[in-house]
């Protein structure tokens, strides 16, 4: 039999959950197959006829793709005054771009250049881009001799290394920056077009991308940059076509595209899928347009991967070998009807020798006769030639069209691949722990043995392996990352193999003695939390849910709280009506009220409403006056309520229940701050929309990031700066000198940056405005001072580990919450700092919001430590989607990551950046710990043996704290390991079987890579947390 201690037990259990959801996100986000080799610019025979390849167009093309370009600030607003007019007066055919999510650069690129629809996986890679090994236009180009240069978003040189003549990379994620790193495209222009000896030049510019994710597509600042770009496409589009009627390149066509890679949503970031992510504007400028074929009606609706294909035939090249996307037909001046019907042909065999690699039985499917069908109109076009020119090609070219869209459609159904076999076990594996977590947790034990019996390790093996072999074995369940032969691969399926086994016989060696565990609710307040937790998970079966996740979030807490306001006021009233049985002669009936109340406030209810000890005096039971339930005073907890609530005897002496003074009826005071902090939870939600639904209404935040209005928001951030130093806790220690410089500093970068105006100066704008650099950097260094004093703190607390004095450790704890209560002041300046200008007015309210619940809520209620740990992870929840984010990766505020930094630092970036995104919940599980001290603290200090003993009692009805503080801070990481666990199970569970849903990478992929990042935080939380076990038992 091997022992394990709870906290090596729980540790273990940590780190299988993150391998086993770590492989289960291998499984469900695998790369995307492709075919080898490239596409070939040769003829095709269509029965006796043969197919030449279309001429090329332009001799000279250039790309200016503008990060973050919305379809609605060309079309709608007209904010580009020479490409209106450019459409307007019929030089230019034009679309409406749709891009495929996820909307950010890297997979952009690779659908604008391949005509290919990049994975989900690609968010990920997009922040360490990877050579493109698939076939694609740029690559065609080099193969055919074409020279082609580049200057902009760096992901260009790093995806087509050695492709470019000349080139000048600048990183995309610096994104405090908007002018520098446009300037350093447009510096090259007037040299290239100077030069003649390149065929293809590349402009991607970011400024306007930057823009948004600094302050919004509302800010004045978008309507020069717009300006900005289309004086550049102006002036590009005048030299070329100066070039093209004089001497130097006389007779030769030029072409101009303007795209965006894709758009941005009303809150300036991007990555989700809704229309304001996934339109963008694509528009072909040449001269050529004039003497367009006006009896063609173009389909203005396109994908993004149509430009690929249209691109290669305008530009004589080959088109790319994985294509799905088709040539559009309208931009294709110049050609005629038969050339237009050879680009088409080639187009769609292409495709279908694609479909022929990746779809089943093809030749059955509809979309397959939609291509014979066209393919038949074509050929019977072409056999007959007295009818050429009599015969309208453009229904051809329509049927054409209507094969390849359905056609594409079958095959990029087709390409995704599972990692079946991964994604299964690792459910299982969650499983598993989840199961092992559970029985350990019921079990009510402080150590977790397991029987190791030769027999059942044998059985298992044997199935484990034959199982692993059947799958390997399987077409269908084959997976490269588990059935591999490399050695990362045999180390992943030793540790699945070993998990396994593990927790099997740990499952199996689990005895049920102590059924009556504390875990199992017994309490209005602990059941609420049982039911919300379970409820919470099973919402994610529903895409709905997981959309507005955030209502079941605020839903939950506001109910909380109601529900504990109305525990206390009835804990309030009993406890009133005890006083009032003081004055009356106890007769039968008295008895036998007496006897009812003693039985009430015995279980678990009453223990919640009317607290566990009294800090104010009253130490006697309320009962002590009835000579009959003298024996019984012991079982009944004293009121821990206000001194304004404890009802002396000479006001009962001279009023009865009907006329008693107001003030005394009700707990007002826990009423007025109870109310309050629901009104500020209210007030949070009303600051950032968020979710699906309502994401695009108009908040508080909307209006505070007006021009017009920065004076409010000076006067907004300059307030809650000082609600913040007052609401923290005002000390005269260092701690606190340094929260109050740090605070000082914060506010002084956010004038600095030009975000706000100074409190006295409130109406005039600095006209001086940076980066910020020096200021953020100090409030780091302030932060970083703040913690090396918690940890000289923890160092003179494991010192002194060993002394057992009462006084002793009353010290220690008092030196342990004093430390936790320094990281949490260090905490709220990196909150401060990071979030956004708006939502320094949250953090505020976040803050008072948490007095307010430990002084009415935790402080009166006493929840057990694992109870505690299931409400602050609620708290947390709902900061972390009132600080504006959601489930989808738009939400998430890039510019934070690049606070204090001159340059992009990948790992300062994302360190950052998680910093920021889950500032809330962080708060909130430093918070927790910051409850189980001062709730230990307090029992410390209290002499009186029967406040103990109700103590003790209490912790019985899951109320209360009568135990260390290190069986607290366990259950706690245990409580959070179950949340954590069982929603993992079920998602992945819900996943798996609807991998092939509509709203696969639009709802349930990003939410996965939410609940690992979560999952992340909340490890690192719980080793921290196990860690300062150390430090305090």
């Amino acid at each position: 039999m091997i022992i394990f201690s709870k906290r090596l037990f729980l540790l273990l259990i940590l780190l299988i959950q993150l391998y086993s959801f770590g492989l289960f996100l291998l499984g469900f986000f695998p790369l995307k197959q492709s075919l080898p080799g490239t596409g070939e610019n040769r003829n095709l025979t269509l029965n006796t006829h043969v197919i030449s390849y279309p001429k090329k167009l332009y001799n000279r093309t250039v790309i200016v793709l503008i990060d973050a370009l919305r379809s609605d600030f060309i079309y709608e607003h007209e904010q580009m005054s020479f490409v209106n007019e450019q459409i307007g007066g019929g030089n230019a055919d034009w679309y409406i771009v749709k891009a495929h999510p996820p909307t950010v650069t890297l997979p952009r690129i690779k659908a604008l250049t391949s005509g290919t629809i990049p994975g989900f996986v690609d968010v990920v890679l997009n922040f360490d881009s990877k050579s493109l090994t698939e076939d694609n236009l740029i690559t065609q180009a080099y193969s055919s001799g074409r020279r082609v240069v580049f200057y902009g978003d760096d992901t260009w040189i790093k995806l087509f290394p050695g492709r470019f003549v000349r080139s000048d990379g600048t990183t995309s994620f610096f994104v405090t920056d908007y002018t520098e790193v446009d300037d350093n495209v447009t510096r090259h222009i007037d040299t290239e077009l100077s030069a003649l000896d390149w065929d293809l030049m590349i402009l991607h510019y970011l400024g306007l991308d930057h823009i948004g994710h600094t302050v919004g597509p509302t800010s004045p600042l978008v309507q020069p940059k717009l300006q900005e770009m289309d004086n550049i496409i102006q002036k590009i589009y005048k030299t070329l076509e100066k070039q093209a009627c004089g001497n130097l390149l006389q007779g030769e066509n030029f072409l101009i595209l303007v795209c965006g890679d894709h758009g941005m949503s009303d809150q300036g970031s991007h990555g989700g899928a809704s229309d304001r992510e996934v339109l963008v504007p694509a528009v072909f400028l040449s001269p050529s347009y004039k003497n367009r074929d006006k009896t063609w009606k173009s389909q203005r609706d396109i994908l993004q991967i149509d430009l690929a294909p249209t691109l290669s035939v305008l530009m004589g090249l080959p088109i790319p070998n994985n294509n799905l996307g088709q040539v559009l037909v309208g931009a294709l001046e110049g050609l005629s009807g038969e050339e237009k019907l050879s680009a088409m042909y080639i187009n769609s065999q292409q495709i279908v020798k694609l479909m022929e690699k990746s779809v089943p039985d093809f030749d059955k499917d509809s979309s397959y006769d939609l291509y014979l069908h066209a393919v038949n109109l074509h050929k019977s076009y072409l056999d007959d030639v007295t009818m050429r020119s009599k015969t309208d090609v453009s229904q051809i070219l329509h049927r054409y069209e209507s094969s390849m869209e359905a056609m594409s459609r079958k095959i990029s159904g087709s390409l995704t691949t599972y990692n079946l076999y991964g994604m299964l076990l690792a459910t299982l594996l969650l499983s598993l722990t989840l199961v092992a977590c559970i029985l350990s947790t019921v079990s009510n034990s402080q150590s977790v043995s397991i029987l190791l019996s030769p027999p059942a390790i044998i059985v298992i093996s044997v199935l484990v392996i034959f199982g692993h072999m059947t799958c390997c074995t399987s077409q269908s369940f084959h997976s490269t990352t588990l059935c591999g032969r490399s050695f990362t691969n045999i180390v992943m399926q030793l540790i699945a193999f070993g998990s396994i086994l593990f927790l099997t016989m740990m499952v199996l060696s689990v005895r049920l003695l102590h059924t009556k565990s504390k875990w199992f609710p017994k309490s209005t307040l602990t059941r609420l939390l049982w039911i919300g937790t379970i409820f919470h998970t099973l919402s994610f079966g529903s895409s709905s849910f997981v959309e507005e996740e955030h209502q079941t979030w605020y839903f939950f807490v506001m109910t909380f709280n109601l529900v504990a306001m109305a525990v206390q006021v009835r804990g309030h009233v009993t406890s009133v009506w005890l006083n009032i049985f003081q004055k009356e002669k106890i007769s039968g009936s008295g008895k036998a009220s007496c006897d009812k109340l003693t039985e009430e406030l015995t279980n678990g209810d009453m223990y919640e409403q009317i607290g566990t000890l009294n800090k104010n005096g009253g130490k006697e039971s309320r009962c002590r006056n009835f000579t009959n339930c003298k024996q019984k005073k012991s079982q009944v907890p004293s009121g821990d309520f206000d001194q304004t609530l404890h009802l002396s005897d000479n006001i009962i002496s001279k009023h009865s229940i009907f006329s008693l003074p107001w003030r005394y009826l009700l707990p007002w005071k826990q009423i007025a701050g109870i109310f309050t902090a629901m009104l500020l939870g209210r007030c949070m939600r009303a600051i950032n929309q968020t979710g699906n639904k309502w994401l695009d209404t108009p908040d508080l935040a909307d209006w505070l990031m007006l021009p017009q209005n920065k004076g409010a928001l000076s006067i907004l951030v300059f307030g809650s700066h000082l609600v913040i130093l007052f609401a923290s806790g005002v000390q005269c220690d260092i701690e606190y000198a340094c929260f109050i410089v740090g605070q000082y500093t914060c506010y002084k970068y956010r004038v600095t940056t030009g975000a706000v105006n100074t409190f006295w100066d409130i109406n005039t704008s600095s006209n001086f405005v940076s980066k910020g650099i020096i200021e953020a950097r100090v409030v780091f260094c302030v932060v970083l001072f703040m913690n090396l004093l918690t940890l000289i703190k923890w160092c003179r607390l494991l010192q002194n580990k060993f002394l057992l004095l009462s006084e002793k450790k009353r010290k220690r704890g008092l030196l342990a919450l004093k430390s936790v209560q320094t990281l949490q002041r260090s905490w709220i300046l990196l909150m401060t700092l990071l979030l956004r200008t708006h939502n320094t007015s949250l953090v505020a309210m976040v803050i008072v919001q948490e007095v307010l619940l430990w002084r009415f809520v935790v402080g009166k209620i006493r929840l057990s430590a694992n109870y505690l740990a299931v409400f602050c992870w609620w708290m947390g929840q709902a900061v972390f989607f009132q600080q504006g984010n959601s489930n989808s990766i738009s939400t998430v505020d890039v510019s934070a990551g690049y606070v204090g930094l001159q340059d992009y630092q990948p790992v300062l970036v994302g360190l950052l950046l998680f910093c920021s995104t889950y500032a809330g919940p962080i708060y909130w599980l430093i918070s927790l710990v910051k409850y189980i001290l001062l709730l230990r603290v307090e029992q410390d200090n209290m002499g009186n043996e029967q406040e103990r003993h109700i103590v003790k009692e209490s912790s019985k009805t899951g109320t209360g704290t009568g135990t260390s503080i290190k069986t607290d801070l366990l259950e706690c990481v245990q409580a959070l390991v179950l949340e954590r666990l069982s929603t993992l199970v079920l998602y992945c569970i819900v996943v798996t079987s609807q991998r092939y849903h509509l709203f696969v990478w639009t709802v349930f992929s990003p939410k996965l890579l939410y609940e690992g990042m979560l999952t992340v935080m909340m490890s690192i939380a719980s080793f921290v947390i196990l860690l300062f076990v150390d430090v305090v038992k």
